[in-house]
């Protein structure tokens, strides 16, 4: 898992380099398939290194992992994930059943699986399995506070959003960096906002702002009611920073 922990561009870009040729040379290793699905997969979901083709990359390596060995737990948690981004319902569910059955003990897959769960809708059943894995695991991986972010946020809890999407450990990306700063908007926090719109600054220049946020939203959430509320906590934020006389991006 620590292709999930560390998210810089350039250690992104060694992995991925690195397990393309680990692939290569020794084609049936089930475990460096799933890893490098992951990578690929980061291409979209994270915006880090993208090439043409990402997510069928992504599904493909996944595939390839656990026809090699059915006892991949990586491998099925990699399909549960495309299939989810590729809004296959059926195919999440089952490759996520077999997550879970394979070992209920590996509290971080368990999380992950927690945080597809809610984002599909089943918020009741998805949460209480992040929330576990988390309690469970002193070293969980941070991005496991995704899912209880976006409940908190769309239950109006904002500042439990604002203080888990501090726990998410990762500002350099921009889905990160837009949830929390769309938290920090509708609280009226000025200096939170303001910084988070300086990662965003620093890591995603070039970006249309809101555009490129309610895009990374919609990867992962399936409402479009709390899509719309994040992009108007952005657009508090955004104004915040204008008041403050910090140029506004586009």
């Amino acid at each position: 898992y620590l292709l999930f922990g560390s998210l810089r561009a350039d250690e992104h870009a060694l992995l991925r380099t690195g397990l393309e040729a680990a692939v290569a040379d020794q084609p049936n290793n089930a475990l460096a398939w799933a890893s490098l699905g992951g990578l690929y997969e980061q291409e979209i979901v994270w915006g880090i290194n993208p090439l043409p083709d990402a997510m069928g990359r992504a599904t493909r390596a996944a595939r390839r992992s656990v026809e090699i060995d059915p006892g991949c737990q990586f491998g099925w948690s990699r399909l549960m994930s495309t299939s989810f981004h590729t809004n296959d319902r059926a195919g999440m569910r089952n490759a996520g059943d077999r997550v879970i059955a394979l070992n209920p003990l590996n509290q971080n897959t368990i999380g992950i699986a927690g945080n597809y769960i809610a984002f599909m809708g089943e918020w009741d059943r998805g949460i209480p399995m992040v929330r576990r894995a988390i309690d469970l695991d002193p070293n969980h991986l941070g991005m496991l506070h995704l899912a209880p972010l976006m409940d908190h946020y769309r239950k109006e809890e904002y500042d439990e959003a604002l203080a888990e999407a501090k726990r998410l450990n990762a500002f350099e990306t921009a889905l990160v960096a837009f949830s929390l700063t769309s938290a920090a908007g509708q609280l009226g926090r000025a200096d939170e906002a303001r910084a988070a719109f300086e990662a965003l600054d620093h890591h995603h220049p070039k970006e249309k702002q809101l555009d490129a946020a309610r895009a990374h939203w919609t990867l992962f959430l399936r409402d479009d009611e709390l899509i719309d509320r994040l992009v108007e906590g952005f657009e508090k934020a955004r104004a915040r920073r204008s008041e403050a006389r910090y140029p506004v991006a586009d």
